[in-house]
């Protein structure tokens, strides 16, 4: 049966058409495995995978409805391609939590929900970052972009991440200044973020946390103030993306974090934030770190940039220089 069939109750799910996804005769727990995404690319640096999906989404009574398609499928009308992340820290050995739900195959799982985030650019290319407060259910003490779930009253991702970002920050930044397609990548996000912690809480009755999360390019101003919402976010920083994207192809090398972070944090916390809370992909020996999805993000936008900023160089280098004209002589 088409998704476009399927009914819809809040929160909205991520649907797969057109047909099942199916690993070894089940429907495969991971999201990205089950789509067989094209062109995958290791980064072990910061323990990611990604590859190529068609994407494309409705407004609904519900929400936004999101589908997701294998790029190998015919028909591209009206489906985006887009690059989809998710955990893999080595080429040996399959690393996304939800992998350990293919060892119990008798239980039916439930599908992905889907999440919105803010990728909030400043016209200093800096990059806003929370921290989510150490009694989260989820990623605790993890730093991340702001955002959170969709929500049947929002219109598209765009309002979701929108939405979200002025609940916890009080910012409400231009949605589409100078961005065509403002969901610029998809991440595969679980939690717990390691596999014998997402088997044991599936063998405790728990439901880990299961989301496609979409990361929507949003625009401010750095003299907009930051007000946080502290139950959930209790501080935040604006970080030079150049430096998050340096500092990530120095991981391996276990190189310093360079970036210079300017930090705003609410009211009655300390103002004076260690730049080692920052360091290392989520979780770090002492808790903190960026949320690896949302570190990928960070860099797949920035490569991104680079890509586009070397197009534009090697146009100009191509055209013919113009004649001067007989005045100018």
């Amino acid at each position: 049966r088409s998704s476009a069939d399927e009914p819809m109750t809040p929160p909205p799910d991520v649907l797969r058409p057109p047909t099942p996804l199916l690993h070894g005769g089940l429907e495969h727990p991971c999201l990205y495995s089950a789509l067989e995404c094209e062109g995958a690319l290791l980064d072990g640096a910061i323990g990611a995978e990604h590859g190529f999906v068609r994407f494309r989404e409705h407004s609904t009574s519900n929400g936004p409805l999101v589908e997701l398609w294998p790029t190998a499928h015919g028909d591209t009308q009206g489906r985006m391609l887009v690059t989809l992340g998710h955990q893999r820290i080595s080429d040996g050995e399959e690393t996304c939590p939800a992998y350990a739900d293919s060892e119990v195959p008798q239980i039916a799982w439930p599908a992905l929900r889907m999440a919105a985030v803010a990728f909030v650019i400043d016209e200093l290319e800096r990059v806003l970052l929370t921290r989510r407060p150490a009694g989260m259910r989820t990623f605790p003490g993890a730093w991340v972009l702001p955002g959170g779930g969709v929500e049947a009253a929002d219109v598209d991702l765009v309002q979701t991440a929108m939405r979200e970002l002025e609940e916890e920050t009080g910012l409400a930044p231009n949605a589409r200044m100078g961005v065509s397609h403002p969901v610029f990548a998809l991440w595969e996000s679980c939690f717990p973020t390691d596999r014998t912690s997402w088997a044991r809480a599936r063998d405790q009755g728990k439901r880990p946390a299961h989301h496609l999360v979409a990361f929507v390019e949003l625009h401010a101003r750095s003299d907009m103030e930051v007000v946080l919402q502290t139950g959930e976010c209790d501080s935040a920083c604006w970080i030079p993306i150049a430096d998050i994207s340096q500092w990530c192809e120095d991981l391996e090398q276990s190189a310093h974090c360079s970036a210079r972070a300017t930090f705003s944090t609410a009211a009655g916390t300390d103002p004076s934030i260690d730049e080692s809370e920052l360091r290392g992909v989520y979780p770090t020996s002492g808790g903190g770190g960026i949320a690896r999805g949302h570190l990928w993000a960070i860099k797949q936008w920035h490569r991104r940039k680079l890509h586009d900023q070397r197009k534009a160089c090697d146009s100009l280098t191509a055209d013919p220089q113009p004649e001067a004209s007989p005045e100018a002589e």
